[in-house]
């Protein structure tokens, strides 16, 4: 019975080895098939990547996701390193025009046969966006799977144009990074050098020295924006826009500007010292902005005008050829063709004081001043301290001037 029973052990032992080599065979079979099935699949992978049809279907959903028409003219793939010399994308609501350079970035396998589009880098030549904020735009995705995934976005070179509808703001020749905010479909931009063509009278052209913004939820927020203000001054800025609505709202103050930087080229000579000033800019859709705020001058002087030469001569004194300002203020607003400036005042101490409103509608000038004098500036013309001027504040003659 013993010798049964080993045999019969060893008749299970010889099956169960059998059972363990078929096991390991099937195990290594799949195997096999799997990585045959892998090498398939990343070859059928590449293929499709450089088809046609990829570049079709990418055109597409790009074109859907940006409401705008949309192509990419080709791909140039080396192992999973993508190229696309050139992109262009053309609407008629908020993205008018966009134009793209020498699109370079490594894809990753394992997210793309998820559907998804995952890179560390993006490198960017040059980037033209083209924007109408007086129109509605397309929403980008905030849910809980974002499509494409990325940890920095560089920009060799940003373009571009925001369409206020009355006025318009212009960049060239900026340079930019993109980085995922910490919320979701926020992100987190760099921008430095460059120029900006402003529709601001008192600065034109801004020099962008660096600047930061964010943009969430159809929100473009402007953080310590700073300027170089001709060849003198200096901006700082910040701000806000809305694209979903076309609001904005933008806050600077200017400062260490030289007033003949300013001035037309004839009156370079004949008035100088140091501009600063604090100011607003809001609009909404395509009315025209407000632009409100101060203006301030110091250590300046005005000399060398004809006006000031006669009027020398008329009262006798010199101090006029050479009018040294101690304060020279006021407020403005502009809205349109319509430039307001209130509570004007310009001292020159012991000489003179104006006080008064003004307003430019379409070039035309209106406006209320005072004029005051000092009384012996009126010494040497008979009458001129009764009849035209009349005592009042400051130990000044007074006179209003229209």
């Amino acid at each position: 019975m013993a010798s049964r029973r080993a045999r019969r052990r060893a008749g299970q032992s010889r099956g169960a080895g059998r059972t363990g080599v078929w096991f390991g065979r099937v195990v290594l079979g799949l195997v096999v098939l799997g990585a045959i099935a892998a090498l398939g699949g990343y070859l059928w992978l590449k293929n499709y990547l450089r088809s046609d049809g990829f570049r079709q279907m990418v055109n597409l959903k790009v074109s859907e996701v940006l409401e705008a028409e949309a192509t990419f003219d080709q791909f140039k793939w080396d192992g999973m390193e993508m190229r696309a010399p050139n992109f262009s994308a053309e609407g008629s609501d908020l993205i008018r025009r966009i134009e793209l350079e020498d699109l370079k970035s490594e894809i990753q396998l394992g997210a793309l046969l998820r559907k998804r589009v995952e890179t560390e880098e993006v490198q960017v030549g040059r980037l033209h966006v083209e924007l109408d904020v007086t129109r509605d735009g397309p929403r980008f995705e905030a849910g809980p799977r974002q499509v494409v995934q990325f940890d920095n976005v560089s920009i060799d070179e940003l373009s571009g144009e925001v369409d206020f509808g009355e006025t318009s703001l212009h960049w060239n020749k900026v340079r930019g990074s993109l980085k995922p905010g910490q919320g979701r479909g926020s992100y987190a931009v760099s921008l430095a050098r460059g120029q900006l063509l402003t529709p601001l009278s008192l600065f034109p052209e801004l020099d962008l020295q660096k600047a930061t913004l964010r943009f969430v939820d159809d929100e473009l927020v402007l953080q310590n924006g700073a300027f170089k203000v001709f060849d003198s001054g200096r901006l700082r800025t910040d701000g806000e826009l809305d694209f979903e609505n076309g609001d904005y709202f933008f806050e600077g103050h200017l400062t260490d500007v030289l007033c003949e930087e300013v001035v037309p080229e004839d009156w370079s000579k004949r008035i100088t010292g140091q501009l600063t000033s604090h100011f607003t800019v809001e609009g909404e859709g395509k009315k025209a902005p407000v632009i409100m705020g101060n203006l301030k001058l110091t250590d300046g002087y005005l000399t060398a005008l004809p006006v000031l030469d006669r009027i020398a001569a008329y009262t006798a004194t010199e101090r006029f050829r050479r009018v040294t300002l101690r304060r020279a203020e006021l407020n403005f607003r502009q809205e349109g063709k319509l430039l307001e400036l209130t509570d004007l005042v310009v001292v020159s101490d012991g000489l003179l004081r104006i006080e008064g409103r003004l307003a430019i509608d379409d070039e035309r000038l209106n406006g209320d001043l005072l004029l005051g004098l000092a009384p012996r500036t009126l010494a040497n013309i008979p009458g001129a301290a009764h009849r035209v001027f009349h005592p009042g504040k400051e130990d000044l003659l007074w006179t209003p001037v229209k």
